[in-house]
């Protein structure tokens, strides 16, 4: 988990969160492949499930993309299925929530935990006047397993 945040930060969200419940960590990453966008001003929508067996904890959004225009703005909205909730209130620019080649790091002020099973959809929209090719979003951070009898 080098370069994404500091462990006992990770440690402490989960003390709070599982209170008292032995855990397992291990780092993950759920990339949302959005492919090639043929034709400017047009959306993607790309589902993934979060494995059955442990949460999901979010830490970072990182964003990759080929592209002739770089004033192409990109919003993303993501929905996580198992709670209907969204995790914008409205579809957000992609660089500013996440690291990009062009712009850095951006630190997820608040991690968010993503239940096992969920299903997120990610919708990614070109408001750009031209297309892009190889558009990914990868969410960085751990899955949380919580042994049994507890």
């Amino acid at each position: 988990m080098q370069n994404i945040v500091s462990f006992v930060e990770v440690e402490n969200y989960i003390s709070r969160v599982y209170a008292g419940k032995r855990c397992a960590v291990k780092p993950f990453y759920i990339p949302f492949d959005f492919g090639d966008f043929a034709a400017a001003a047009s959306s993607v929508t790309v589902q993934q499930r979060i494995p059955s067996n442990a949460d999901f904890i979010l830490m970072r959004m990182s964003f990759s993309r080929q592209i002739e225009d770089p004033l192409n703005l990109t919003t993303i909205q993501f929905i996580d299925g198992g709670t209907n909730e969204q995790f914008f209130p409205s579809p957000v620019i992609a660089e500013l929530v996440c690291d990009t080649l062009t712009f850095g790091m951006r630190d997820q002020s608040v991690f968010r935990r993503l239940a096992g099973s969920s299903v997120i959809s990610g919708t990614l929209t070109s408001t750009g006047v031209s297309a892009f090719n190889n558009a990914i979003i990868t969410m960085a951070g751990v899955l949380v397993y919580v042994y049994s009898g507890q």
